[in-house]
């Protein structure tokens, strides 16, 4: 149940491009007892949510955002909806716009990026130029919701470099940078103005949503016209555009790690998949500037060869009279009409032609006895175009191709099913990658077989988890040390140093640091009880507190309990009793063995 809002609250003007937490952040302040926790448990009955995308907008609007706009301005001047919306399928618009206007459990995205290569939340960077303008012009600073996307470290409007706020800046995010150059600022201003045009959500934007990121490969020839991406050769260019482009290492390992390419790319070509905005804006820069050099070879494809019955052919003859009307109507050519009038005894007055009786004749005996269609047409001196129409006359006639492929095709079952038979645990990728030609084959040729002959087990997750960017644990191990720094040097009383409180110095979840950190760089940095209570003791003593554990000035001076302080005490004269009665049993013992 949401905590009452008090009717006196103070709403500062709202300006363009500002997020609604910055605007509830401001008012908490300007509360003097309340906090941005606090104001949105009271005014949205949640807990803060992500700077670009925060739920229960419609209950914004209703309590405070009516006084801006209506909703829908609300969504495009204060959130990050356009640019979440440019990797997500059309047809699941408006499932991300519901979660944005109503209760969602859990922070709103469309797509993640790898694990430790995600910017952190909350990470407040501001430009000293735009800062100071605000000031200037409505007395007050504000988050613009361009500076909280993903990766954007330089003002598009002053080309400077972006400062962290007051607030702290995370220990990960600081030790992901590497030392900037002027190449370096140059990149970042480019990324921040192509992130501005999408988060702006303007016409422009759509050359970076997931249908224009097709197009502009396509356009670069990097995309065939039959849908295959020439992978190799767009994965080594692309690796080589980016290299060393970026100050981030998180960023500079998705452009360097051919896995995450690859799985984008996936995510890009698949209909139903979501792909994250950054790659949006990665892939069209680079489309933009890189083109394929190989040729593109024309597309090839199977022509469709339509058979005609005898009794659709005498329809079309009489009711449009004439062999060319007719063809035009049964969209074939006039020759193959005569052909097929001429081989289903159609009476019709065609043309005169090479193509006699007796030739006729000649090539439907030997089409029918098996041999290929050049072979005729060398043996009659006809056209292979006229021996193929033919050909095409006669649906009882299995053409050779036809006959290859059918044997292939037998032979590629019987290998399927022994494949099956000599592993019959593994799955149709397993049985995939052992035999990649017959899967080929069949695929093309007996789908539906294939589908009905592949064992369907359930999914086998590997344990563990993927392997994390090298440049990203180092990062993190050194951000572990930073925070240990951070904690020996505060002035105030030392605290507890807990998974949790390595959390929140380094700016990461809880999944991130587990399963990325080592156990014993966690048990490094953790502090026991015991050790914790210590550490406090020796900090009051170093000030000049007593050093008697149990007066109340000692426990005062070290901001403990009186009680704390002895049971303390107590479990420290248990151990070293413990210890002393193990030492003189051990003394006893060897001098009972001399």
């Amino acid at each position: 149940m949401s905590e009452q809002l008090s009717s006196q609250v103070l709403i500062t003007p709202f300006p363009d491009g500002e997020t609604v937490n910055s605007l509830l952040r401001r008012n908490a302040r300007l509360a003097g007892d309340s906090t941005l926790r606090k104001i949105s448990r009271q005014l949205l009955a949640r807990c803060p949510a992500l700077d670009g995308m925060p739920s229960r907008l419609d209950e914004f609007h209703a309590r405070v955002g009516y006084l801006f706009g209506d909703r829908d301005e609300l969504e495009a001047k204060h959130t990050l909806l356009a640019y979440e919306l440019l990797g997500v399928p059309p047809e699941r618009h408006n499932a991300l716009k519901e979660r944005l206007r109503t209760s969602c459990k859990g922070p709103i995205r469309s797509s993640r990026l790898p694990v430790l290569l995600a910017p952190s939340e909350a990470a407040f960077l501001v430009c000293p130029e735009c800062e100071e303008a605000a000031l200037d012009q409505y007395g007050f600073s504000f988050t613009h919701r361009r500076d909280v996307a993903p990766f954007v470290a330089a003002c598009p409007v002053h080309f400077c470099w972006l400062r962290p706020s007051a607030k702290r800046e995370h220990l990960f995010d600081a030790q992901c940078h590497c030392t900037r150059s002027m190449l370096h600022l140059r990149n970042a201003i480019q990324f921040a103005m192509y992130s501005d045009v999408c988060v702006a959500g303007v016409q422009s934007a759509c050359a970076y949503s997931k249908a224009g990121v097709i197009d502009a490969l396509r356009k670069a020839h990097w995309l065939l016209d039959s849908g295959r991406l020439r992978l190799a050769e767009l994965v080594t260019t692309f690796m080589s555009f980016y290299s060393e482009r970026f100050d981030d290492c998180r960023l500079d390992a998705l452009v360097s790690t051919p896995e995450y390419i690859e799985a984008a790319l996936r995510a890009l070509t698949r209909e139903g998949r979501a792909i994250h905005a950054v790659w949006c804006i990665l892939l069209t820069w680079f489309a933009q500037h890189c083109e394929c050099q190989r040729p593109c070879s024309p597309l090839r494809g199977r022509r469709e060869v339509r058979s005609l019955s005898a009794a659709q052919v005498k329809a079309a003859l009489s009711l449009y009279g004439s062999v060319v009307s007719a063809a035009h109507a049964l969209g074939t050519s006039a020759h193959r009409l005569t052909i097929v009038c001429r081989c289903s005894g159609i009476p019709v007055d065609a043309r005169p032609s090479r193509l006699d009786d007796a030739t006729l004749t000649t090539i439907r005996q030997r089409l029918a006895s098996g041999m290929r269609p050049q072979e005729v047409a060398c043996a009659t001196e006809m056209s292979t175009n006229t021996v193929y129409r033919v050909l095409a006359a006669m649906p009882f006639v299995e053409s050779h191709y036809r006959t290859l492929v059918t044997h292939s095709t037998n032979d590629a079952k019987l290998l399927w099913l022994r494949l099956h038979q000599d592993h019959p645990k593994a799955t149709q990728t397993q049985l995939r990658h052992i035999a990649p030609a017959t899967f080929a084959v069949l695929h093309r040729n007996a789908r539906e077989w294939l589908q009905h002959h592949t064992r369907h087990s359930a999914p086998m997750h590997a344990p563990g988890h993927a392997p994390r960017p090298s440049s990203a644990l180092s990062a993190l191990a050194r951000a572990v040390n930073a925070a240990a720094a951070h904690l020996d040097l505060l002035d105030d009383p030392p605290v507890r140093r807990s998974v949790y409180r390595l959390r929140e110095l380094l700016g990461i979840n809880e999944y991130a640091l587990k399963s990325s950190a080592s156990d014993s760089l966690l048990r490094g940095f953790s502090q026991t009880r015991d050790a914790y209570i210590a550490a406090r003791l020796d900090w009051a003593i170093r000030h000049g507190a007593s050093a008697r554990l149990y007066d109340w000035r000692t426990a005062r001076a070290a901001n403990l309990r009186q009680t704390t302080l002895k049971n303390w005490g107590a479990r420290r004269q248990d151990e070293a009793e413990k210890t002393i009665d193990g030492h003189s049993k051990f003394v006893s013992r060897n001098g009972n063995q001399g």
